[in-house]
């Protein structure tokens, strides 16, 4: 009998088979709801969810709406609280509880379990990987994929006894929260971050920020770009090879907003000696000159030492004098800065440029070197914790998929 990888200690019952359509029943599935009265939208009386409502676990709140008139005029069924949804129409089937009653639109089911199987149990079930794929091979490719009822009703499903069910779905419910709580611990620690870039900056131009550290009372200098700029390069054009023994090269999409991102990385063609000009050094300052609209103008410097990487066209390199690059990063961020940055660009044939030159009149206010050392050692432990914090997750994560996996069949 086939059972899963991984098992509580002391559970070896056999699993019973049983197809998808004996274990569940469906109160919903096909139906219109009359958009074109909006006379039905107009009061909030009962939540009216979408599909990019069921993308956490518990639907809790919607964003949209609908009236008790409107059920008189649809075929649309009123779901009552503690129940399954599984979206229909989409290139990932998402599967959510409503904690509250709600309304559905097309392209969601709403499913009814029997006493076989536990809601909760059931919730992971539909979500693991060996049923995801399931309803994928049985995907009916209109305009959208969509699962077909029938086909649904076919999938083979193998359950535990309801006891194992309920000691599964608590593994993943203490997992889901300890995941849920430390997401909460790195939006405290980024909203942090925002918070402290407006007050140790000076912000709407004033002449001294609202925090500054124990020690500094000078007054910022007020500067333009171009009187702190000693060299601007641009243009490289290395070719790439797909090939990790050659050197990385940085291109634009490695560029976010004051960091690199450098999960993707192509290479150095073997054939190219890399000329020192087009090695990126350690706090080297690094700019995206093309983009579209809303990303023209990433900004990040170098702030790791091991390793020799190259850059690409698209991005330009600032050599700067009297202004530490890497507190000049944290400095970048700042709405002042941003606004002026957003103002300079400019569409071509067909993306957004900023050209280097225009940034020579940028303006910006800065403290001595000490103090600018003290705000961005501040900066740079903040951004520690934050890594930490988000590998922390992605690992929960990880070790959540890795049981969604070996716990189910």
């Amino acid at each position: 009998m086939k059972v899963p990888k991984i098992r509580f200690k002391g559970e070896n019952s056999n699993y019973i088979f049983w197809k998808f359509e004996i274990l569940f029943s469906y109160a919903s599935e096909w139906w219109t709801p009359d958009t074109n009265n909006k006379n039905f939208y107009l009061n909030w009386d009962i939540p009216f969810v979408k599909i990019e409502d069921t993308e956490n676990k518990y639907i809790k709140n919607t964003k949209s709406f609908i009236t008790k008139e409107w059920l008189k005029h649809s075929s649309a069924w009123l779901i009552p609280s503690n129940n399954i949804i599984f979206t229909n129409g989409a290139t990932v089937w998402n599967v959510a509880i409503n904690k509250i009653p709600v309304a559905t639109k097309q392209g969601i089911l709403w499913i009814i379990p029997n006493k076989n199987i536990d809601k909760e149990y059931m919730y992971y079930l539909l979500s693991n990987t060996h049923f995801q794929n399931e309803v994928k091979n049985r995907t009916a490719k209109w305009t959208f994929e969509t699962i077909i009822l029938r086909n649904l009703k076919e999938i083979p499903i193998s359950l535990p006894s309801l006891s194992e069910q309920e000691k599964i779905w608590s593994l993943f419910e203490q997992l889901d929260s300890h995941i849920s709580k430390n997401q909460q611990k790195l939006e405290k620690l980024k909203n942090m971050k925002q918070s402290f870039l407006q007050k140790l900056f000076p912000k709407n131009w004033s002449a001294l920020p609202e925090l500054r550290f124990k020690g500094f009372e000078e007054a910022w200098e007020e500067k333009k770009l171009g009187e702190s700029l000693m060299s601007i390069q641009t243009w490289t054009n290395l070719l790439w090879w797909n090939d990790e023994k050659w050197t990385p090269l940085l291109k634009m999409w490695n560029i976010q907003r004051w960091f690199f991102d450098l999960s993707k990385l192509e290479y150095i063609a073997p054939q190219l000696q890399v000329e020192q000009e087009n090695i990126a050094y350690y706090w080297d300052f690094f700019f995206n000159t093309r983009n579209t609209l809303e990303l023209v103008g990433k900004w990040a410097t170098r702030m790791w030492e091991n390793g020799k990487f190259a850059f690409n066209s698209n991005i330009a390199r600032f050599k700067l004098k009297n202004i530490n690059t890497i507190f000049f990063n944290y400095l970048y961020n700042t709405n002042e800065i941003k606004k002026q940055i957003s103002a300079r660009a400019m569409w071509t044939t067909s993306v957004a440029a900023i050209y280097p030159t225009n940034l020579y009149t940028v303006e910006y206010k800065i403290p001595s070197l000490p103090e600018q050392e003290k705000i961005w050692a501040f900066f740079e432990k903040l951004d520690t914790q934050i890594t930490q914090q988000t590998q922390k997750i992605q690992k929960l994560q990880n070790l959540k998929q890795s049981l969604l996996e070996k716990m189910f069949i």
